[in-house]
């Protein structure tokens, strides 16, 4: 099952690389579902809600960094992002950076909750938890991107992205 989820993943990921002359979507595309498959290898939960868990902060960050960046962060620079921005989330104070810095490759990051937590009133979260944040990924080389959203909390304890 496991190898079967991972090379459907990966095929998908070639067939959106191939099939786009946008090489910025095919980065998003590809590093999106890259990204969920580690972040559903690498869950901490074995249950099924702790890979899908580990699948959409994977997907997320996979996305957001494969858009412009993906290929130069490896699977600890992920891994460091994830665990910061649970963190960030979880204990963080408004407005405070939460930084993680990757040694061995030079990347860096930070997240920053921009609002401090509420409770969704409509949507798939409704009822939830919620807090709006900014994720930072600055690259050894200098390339760096920003993006900004909401994460919410899920059944598990975990953060997930809302929008």
């Amino acid at each position: 099952m496991h190898k079967a989820f991972l090379a459907i993943g990966m095929s998908a990921a070639l067939f959106l690389s191939a099939c786009t002359a946008n090489k910025e979507m095919a980065g998003a595309a590809g590093g999106g579902v890259i990204g969920a498959l580690a972040g559903a290898a690498l869950a901490r939960k074995g249950d099924t809600s702790g890979r899908l868990a580990g699948a959409a902060i994977g997907g997320l960050i996979g996305g957001f960094i494969g858009s412009r960046i993906g290929a130069a962060l490896d699977g600890q620079d992920r891994a460091m992002a994830a665990s910061n921005a649970q963190r960030a989330m979880e204990r963080g104070e408004t407005g405070h950076d939460h930084r993680w810095h990757n040694r061995r490759t030079g990347n860096r990051g930070a997240v920053t909750p921009v609002s401090p937590p509420y409770r969704a009133k409509r949507g798939r979260f409704k009822g939830r938890w919620c807090r709006d944040f900014t994720e930072h990924v600055e690259l050894a080389d200098g390339r760096s991107e920003t993006v900004s959203g909401r994460r919410c909390r899920t059944d598990v304890g975990d953060w997930e992205i809302a929008g």
